[in-house]
């Protein structure tokens, strides 16, 4: 949009020289990003010139004959710069090339379009914008995501989706979509390459050190799972386990239990009491009945997810809430929780 402003305000002040620079300068631009948006390998598109970006973008089928022709009045576009090699090439801008330079840029543009609606798949914009208008678009996640660049899929999880979400927390009112912008978050995050996997990793872990309490709130509810430490190196994984223990004690909730399932695989033996107890303690508080059940279920998760040699602390630990409970007097409360001991099956 600025570059567009210039070339007219350049155009309309008569400007031809910087007419064709800027028209050049754009267009230049415009296709060596394309030319790196779909890999091309014949040669390093950062290091050619604008006369190789045309010819290659006109080779794979990118730039129309016609469009490749016109683009021959600013190829030379970077001799106007130097008064010396404009005198000496008898480089004279005139209005008549400015015209075609300014005209060439939106045709350029809308064959770039054009060629990434075909190769390039869809944009995480347009992802986020077919979620939120359409219910029934989580459907059809795993397809959508396989027409669409890894590079858009990494802009989804690290910019696109959690914008959305944060924009959404601010209203007073509750909007219907943001269930689903969650579930397209994971999606998008099951569909991504290894290296987008790490950085959306190493992102919670940057909100944990750098933002807010109502950021990382929402962070650790909505787009965090416990299978997402498998992309943090060891001593992320200890933050990260060290914060949701201490935020379930604090302040315990569904969205929370439910995103930590699955983190007995990432446990050391030391820790596993501690995630037993902030489950038991919501279990044995009546004020918190509306997710009994899915605390219950997280202490079962628990001792399905541990190693083989750790599961048995989960019981350890069980049995001695029991023995606290009965010696105080609470037998309904031991009872709640013998009944929560794994029973092992025998082979």
């Amino acid at each position: 949009v600025l570059f567009r402003s210039e070339l007219q305000a350049a155009f309309q002040n008569s400007a031809w020289k910087a007419v064709h620079v800027l028209a050049g300068s754009t267009v230049e631009a415009i296709l060596v990003d394309h030319l790196l948006s779909i890999s091309y390998q014949k040669k390093d598109p950062l290091k050619m010139s604008l006369d190789e970006a045309i010819g290659a973008c006109k080779a794979e089928g990118i730039l129309t004959d016609k469009s490749a022709e016109l683009s021959t009045v600013i190829r030379r576009f970077r001799n106007l710069i130097h008064p010396g090699r404009a005198v000496r090439l008898a480089e004279v801008p005139d209005i008549h090339g400015a015209t075609v330079a300014q005209s060439l840029v939106p045709i350029i543009l809308n064959e770039i379009a054009n060629a990434k609606r075909q190769t390039y798949g869809y944009t995480a914009e347009q992802i986020a914008s077919k979620v939120e208008r359409d219910s029934s678009a989580v459907a059809i996640l795993s397809h959508l995501f396989k027409k669409t660049n890894n590079r858009e899929i990494e802009r989804l999880l690290l910019e696109v989706l959690p914008e959305r979400y944060m924009a959404i927390e601010l209203q007073e009112e509750p909007d219907q979509c943001a269930p689903r912008i969650e579930k397209t978050f994971h999606g998008a995050f099951e569909a991504a390459e290894l290296e987008t996997k790490k950085s959306v990793a190493r992102r919670f872990v940057a909100v944990l050190h750098e933002e807010d309490g109502s950021t990382v709130r929402v962070y650790e509810r909505v787009f965090f799972r416990s299978g997402h430490l498998a992309y943090l190196d060891p001593d992320d994984v200890r933050v990260v386990k060290q914060h949701l223990v201490a935020e379930l004690k604090v302040s315990p909730s569904k969205g929370l239990f439910d995103a930590a399932f699955g983190i007995g695989a990432y446990l050391v033996a030391g820790e596993v009491s501690e995630f037993v107890d902030v489950a038991l303690n919501v279990v044995l508080d009546p004020k918190k009945g509306s997710f009994h059940s899915t605390c219950e279920n997280f202490i079962r998760d628990l001792y399905r997810s541990l190693p083989l040699e750790t599961d048995q602390l989960v019981n350890q630990r069980l049995g001695e809430w029991v023995k606290f409970l009965t010696e105080r007097s609470r037998d309904l409360d031991a009872l709640r929780v013998q009944s929560l001991v794994i029973d092992e099956v025998p082979f």
